[in-house]
């Protein structure tokens, strides 16, 4: 948790957290998965003239990288087929990597929950020196010397974009968990009864290599200029969240209005209790979190002011202790 500077909420992912998640998104079918438009397919099946396309891809990678003094994301993949000169009947073997070094943008999701993905490609951005094109699958090999798979490589630029790398791109690199009750407001105007975000920012961090998503919960205060990360020297942690005081005191505020801020506990000598707070707000700490509102127990209120001793343990994962109650 942090408070000078930064985001009321930053959601990071490292480079090896977007791989699995992109294979995780490949592996799901379009049904379970409600952040796919459509379904994913490994072939590539497609007429463009003057060739018949057909081929398969495998093992798509991303790696965060740098061109031109920006902060990429390269998309490779493998790809192994054929293509047919549709006026001459030759027969182009095609076999190798395609890959395409593309920025980060944002998007929101049809409940309004933002998410970060890689931009739209361009076929003119399209690498293909890795891709061999030959025409080792044609019947005519003493007229071959005559031809140039160059040319035929040019062709097969605007179907690897559209059907290959334009649906890798849109596969999200960032996710929110449902237990963070937040969504961009909907251009309907309605409410969809979540706390409104009011920014919502998504950026590259070179030195920890990894995807950051910021959002800002309050109009009144700006997003910082420069993003911050969460995970730079945390080698065994590949994601993380992060929630400031602001953003913290907004949640826990949202949640009292609406009534969430309860639970249940079963004392040994009252049995089962149920509680839930008024009002609640935290200051951060050093080592422990200093927490002010109003409890409701059994119908009774408590005003609280108190500090929780808090720590983090092997997992990442927030523990806290009562320290002392007035």
């Amino acid at each position: 948790m942090f408070t000078a500077n930064t985001f009321d909420i930053m959601l990071e992912f490292n480079q090896q957290a977007i791989k699995d998640l992109q294979v995780r998104s490949l592996n799901t079918s379009a049904d379970t998965n409600l952040w796919m438009k459509g379904p994913f397919s490994r072939i590539i099946e497609q007429q463009v003239p003057p060739l018949e396309v057909k081929a398969c891809w495998n093992k798509p990678s991303t790696e965060i990288c740098t061109d031109d003094k920006n902060d990429l994301i390269e998309l490779s993949v493998e790809v192994n087929g054929g293509a047919r000169q549709i006026l001459t009947g030759r027969i182009l073997t095609i076999d190798g990597e395609a890959s395409i070094k593309l920025p980060v943008v944002l998007d929101i999701d049809h409940n309004g929950r933002p998410y970060a993905h890689l931009a739209p490609p361009k076929p003119l951005r399209l690498h293909m020196k890795k891709l061999k094109v030959t025409y080792e699958g044609s019947k005519w090999p003493e007229f071959l010397s005559k031809f140039n798979p160059e040319k035929e490589a040019t062709s097969l630029r605007s179907v690897l974009t559209t059907e290959l790398m334009g649906p890798l791109a849109s596969i999200p690199l960032t996710y929110m968990p449902y237990s963070l009750p937040v969504t961009m407001p909907l251009q309907s105007g309605k409410s969809n009864g979540a706390l409104p975000i009011t920014q919502a920012q998504a950026q590259l961090v070179k030195n920890s290599n990894s995807v950051v998503l910021g959002l800002m919960l309050d109009q009144s205060r700006n997003a910082p200029s420069v993003f911050p990360t969460l995970l730079a020297g945390k080698r065994r942690v590949n994601a993380a969240l992060g929630l400031s005081t602001e953003g913290l005191n907004s949640l826990l505020s949202y949640l009292c209005q609406q009534g969430r801020a309860t639970g249940s506990l079963v004392h040994s000598l009252w049995g089962p209790i149920s509680w839930q707070w008024e009002s609640l707000a935290v200051t951060l700490h050093q080592g422990r979190i200093h927490l002010t509102g109003v409890l409701q127990q059994q119908g009774s209120k408590t005003i609280v002011n108190t500090d929780v001793q808090s720590f983090l343990d092997k997992m990442a994962v927030c523990n806290a202790d009562w320290h002392q109650q007035i």
